[in-house]
């Protein structure tokens, strides 16, 4: 009796996990901000490689396995608003410092990023701080902060 509760239990945990798999598609809410909406895709496999807020949308750029995904997100309802997914070629991207760590260490220094594009020589990031706008070049491997820029 015991093993048949053991068995039941572990088949709900399964099947709950495999349900909660997420789907990229219009009408999924990811979240309304970039910390929540990286957070939700890198919690399902997924490497942001860019993003960019506009005043009605988050542009997010990810890729998981072969696969490159364009998804785009309304900032007030955190929904899927359209997705474009694209078999990626060539080579996986280098290792390094993830999007999340980069966020960390510049929100840690008073930084909203506006903008992230990781490249394989640099990240680039545009941010909010003090009320202006900086242009952040960051090395992709260390994470160390190569220049700072104000804009405008």
């Amino acid at each position: 009796m015991k093993n048949q509760a053991l068995f039941l239990a572990l088949a709900a945990a399964l099947v709950s996990g495999a349900a909660y798999a997420l789907d990229l598609v219009p009408g999924t809410r990811l979240g309304t901000g970039i910390a929540a909406i990286s957070g939700e895709l890198s919690e399902n496999g997924f490497e942001i490689i860019r993003y960019d807020k506009s005043a009605d949308t988050i542009e997010v750029y990810a890729v998981k396995g072969d696969v490159r995904h364009e998804v785009y997100i309304d900032v007030v309802t955190g929904k899927i608003t359209r997705v474009e997914s694209t078999t990626r070629r060539g080579p996986s991207p280098l290792p390094g410092v993830s999007e999340e760590q980069v966020r960390t260490m510049l929100a840690g220094q008073g930084y909203e990023i506006v903008t992230f594009e990781r490249e394989r020589r640099k990240i680039e990031v545009y941010a909010k701080k003090d009320g202006r706008l900086w242009e952040i070049e960051v090395h992709p491997g260390t994470g160390e902060v190569l220049s700072v820029e104000a804009e405008g």
